[in-house]
């Protein structure tokens, strides 16, 4: 095994690998886990693009924290600035923004990132992956519809 840092050609972030062959091609693109859609805020954006940095590099609770603050600052984006995230969560899905299927989504996210921040679990990466879709679902259904 051999420890190695890739550069991305297209925005020049570098990766760390471990390589267990001769070839390694590599070009990250936060699109891979779902295109976030117009209108998500800049804030938002890069929030999300860091949970998939930390998904790449297999650091799953920083990934699952990262989709957690994506979700909280969406809600925020959307008016949602008091309480903490389960209040902002409740209080979306009482004003009609969030459906019964995008809450229980959310709160999902939410609890995977409180459980990774606080409890200091291990986070799979199917669930990883997950909290990644998860987030591209809500932001999809609060902006798109």
């Amino acid at each position: 095994r051999l420890n190695v840092t890739l550069t991305c050609t297209s925005c020049g972030s570098e990766i760390m690998f471990r390589q267990h062959g001769i070839v390694i091609d590599y070009r990250h693109d936060s699109r891979m886990f779902g295109q976030l859609p117009l209108g998500t805020s800049k804030l938002a954006i890069g929030l999300y693009e860091e949970a998939t940095k930390c998904f790449i590099n297999q650091t799953l609770r920083a990934c699952a924290s990262m989709c957690r603050a994506t979700v909280e600052q969406v809600l925020v984006d959307q008016g949602y600035k008091e309480g903490n995230l389960e209040t902002k969560i409740d209080s979306a899905k009482s004003d009609g923004l969030l459906d019964n299927e995008q809450l229980a989504v959310a709160h999902g996210s939410r609890l995977m990132g409180n459980r990774a921040l606080h409890r200091a679990s291990d986070i799979q990466p199917g669930s990883a992956l997950a909290a990644l879709g998860a987030v591209v679902s809500i932001i999809d259904h609060i902006l798109v519809g």
